[in-house]
């Protein structure tokens, strides 16, 4: 038997809903990435906002601050930024 490196792993139970619908919008080979991706976001915005960290938190479970989606919109104006300072269009 030879020795493997420990990966250690997130198993969370999901409802029959949320299962069909990542069956049905996300490609298999995309699952693992999406959610690393997430757990990585929600990890740097809690780390930059020690001081809100528990208000977050809650925010996050009581689904009314989406992560995703604060992220693609700080992406976005991260680059209308870029754009203004660097004259692109």
């Amino acid at each position: 038997m030879s020795l493997r490196e420990y990966k250690p792993r997130l198993s969370v139970e999901i409802s029959e809903a949320q299962h069909k619908a990542l069956l049905d919008l996300i490609p298999h080979n995309m699952r693992s990435p999406i959610i690393r991706s997430l757990i990585d976001h929600l990890i740097g915005l809690l780390r930059g906002m020690p001081d809100a960290r528990m208000q977050i938190i809650g925010l996050v479970i009581a689904n009314e601050y989406d992560v995703a989606r604060a992220t693609y919109l700080e992406s976005k104006e991260a680059e209308e930024q870029r754009k203004e300072q660097t004259g692109d269009q």
